[in-house]
């Protein structure tokens, strides 16, 4: 959220807007976004994606939380990403039929 409240200055948009869009949550989709942060983390590092292990150690938890996190990043990365292409495609469709 910090960030988004950088780029909004950057690039001179509402602020209010941006914290109010940057903060939607719908928790029906949080196990899916768990699991692509998990599963993209796994991808990354080249380790597979046991969600659940076979023992339970402070090492294995360890390890988890780093294929979390790294999943995390590049998945908000690249969803970010999908959402920019997304929304710029069809803001310029519109643009053009417009003027």
């Amino acid at each position: 959220m910090a960030l988004s409240l950088v780029a909004a200055h950057f690039f001179k948009l509402n602020k209010v807007l941006v914290l109010v869009f940057a903060n939607i949550s719908i928790p029906p989709m949080i196990p899916f976004i768990l699991y692509g942060s998990f599963a993209t983390g796994a991808y990354v590092l080249g380790m597979p994606s046991t969600i659940i292990p076979d023992h339970l150690s402070l090492s294995v938890i360890g390890e988890g939380l780093s294929i979390y996190i790294i999943g995390a990043v590049v998945f908000a990365i690249l969803t970010g990403l999908a959402g920019f292409l997304v929304s710029f495609t069809v803001l310029t469709i519109i643009r053009k039929r417009k003027g």
